[in-house]
């Protein structure tokens, strides 16, 4: 092991996640790049990344690790020398947290507040991108488009305002949707939605506690969790169409399931119901909504097109040369998810 090098950390602050498919376990490749994960998940990005490795012929392995967010200092202060590591993700809970300890970041990340790649420069130097939010748009826009919908005028209901949420809201915002923010805290929701606005000069996004759920649901044309509510741990069993109370006993799913059935029922069944969380099946919120026959959207959608915008920004220069375009890596990362 050279000094600087991520595998001295395996063990201690890092930790290879075990549900990402096909994830590696280990360090050995000439080059690597490392999603730094806040928990274990079923991400996509090891398996899409490393199929587009493999297609192309490219000396790099995707290794999904997770982080603590006390550690991240350590990590990437080790990563800034590590003369394998090339960058990669951030995934759910380290999104926010990573951006005051790169070296920069560009003007979409700084915009929503949250990164979702570090791409390392020549210079040993650590920066930010985020992707997220232009890969969900698109993935929303298909799905109007399949209806003759559009993102412009369109009521978004987004659920969370995390790293994920912040940049979603801000890429539909500008694409000209009218979003509404619910948060358990409402403060970070209406600092989220301020934040929005000033951004793309209107009153483009407005902000509100958990407890609007239900009017603010009967006004959107899609509703989309990106909380934690049905993600692994101890919400894995809640919809997020209703409270999720903690400590989690068994009343209290059956609560929500019931309060979120009751919800549903109330909506229009042309609502898109979406849900970012990865799982190895479908979030209670999507089962509950396409039970009852919702059009529904998943994360994975999101993930292949930020995925293939990320894995352009990491290795653009290279695939040029090689004669790889967009669409190759595209077609490649549609197939490793199916």
């Amino acid at each position: 092991m050279a000094a600087g090098d991520a595998s001295g950390l395996i063990g201690t602050t890092l930790t290879f996640a075990a549900q990402p498919r096909g994830n590696r376990r280990g360090l050995e490749s000439p080059r690597y790049t490392l999603p730094l994960l806040g928990h274990d998940y079923p991400a996509l990005t090891p398996a899409m990344w490393n199929a587009c490795y493999a297609r192309f012929e490219l000396d790099v392995e995707c290794v999904a690790v997770v982080c603590g967010s006390a550690d991240l200092g350590e990590v990437l202060e080790t990563l800034r020398h590590d003369a394998r590591y090339l960058g990669g993700g951030v995934g759910v809970g380290l999104k926010a947290e990573v951006l005051p300890r790169l070296d920069d970041a560009d003007a979409v990340a700084r915009a929503a507040g949250a990164v979702n790649l570090i791409r390392k420069t020549a210079g040993s130097r650590l920066v930010g991108h985020n992707t997220d939010g232009d890969g969900y748009a698109r993935s929303l826009e298909a799905a109007l488009q399949a209806t003759g919908g559009s993102l412009s005028g369109q009521k978004v209901l987004i659920l969370g305002a995390g790293g994920t949420g912040r940049a979603i809201a801000l890429s539909l915002a500008r694409r000209g949707a009218d979003c509404v923010v619910l948060n358990r805290t409402p403060g970070r929701a209406a600092e989220l939605a301020a934040h929005v606005n000033r951004l793309v000069g209107r009153s483009a996004c407005r902000s509100g506690p958990e407890a609007q759920l239900r009017v603010e649901a009967s006004r959107a044309g899609v509703i989309v969790n990106t909380s934690t509510k049905g993600s692994s741990g101890p919400l894995e069993e809640y919809s997020a169409l209703a409270e999720a109370p903690v400590p989690v006993t068994e009343e209290h799913v059956s609560d929500n399931r019931k309060a979120s059935l009751s919800l549903l029922a109330s909506l229009s069944r042309e609502t898109i119901v979406s849900d970012v969380v990865l799982r190895s099946g479908p979030t209670p919120t999507l089962a509950l909504a396409r039970g009852l026959g919702f059009p529904t959207l998943d994360g994975v959608g999101m993930v292949v097109h930020q995925g293939v915008e990320a894995f352009l920004l990491v290795h653009g220069d290279e695939l040029r040369a090689a004669g790889v375009a967009r669409g190759d890596v595209t077609a490649e990362m549609e197939k490793a998810v199916r």
